[in-house]
């Protein structure tokens, strides 16, 4: 029997899951979330966010982007898989 465990974050607005490329229109619900490293914070995913800004520009990373990003939060998921 092979037994996993993981746990990790996604996205989130409430218990909405947040389909983070879509960010730059609005906050869109997705089916398939991205999975976060579970030491990802809040704090740790803006601040990627502002230096990628520095690094590509507003045209990419926009104030909308990171205003929708900032009303998200990382809610803990865990998988899990017998065999």
């Amino acid at each position: 029997m092979i037994y996993f465990d993981k746990t990790y974050k996604i996205l989130v607005l409430n218990t909405i899951m947040v389909d983070i490329n879509k960010l730059r229109s609005g906050i869109y619900e997705t089916d398939k979330p991205l999975l976060y490293n579970n030491e990802e914070t809040m704090q740790s995913l803006m601040d990627k966010t502002l230096k990628a800004r520095e690094i590509l520009g507003s045209n990419y990373v926009t104030t909308k982007y990171i205003d929708n990003l900032s009303k998200c939060s990382l809610m803990e998921v865990k998988l899990s898989d017998i065999k």
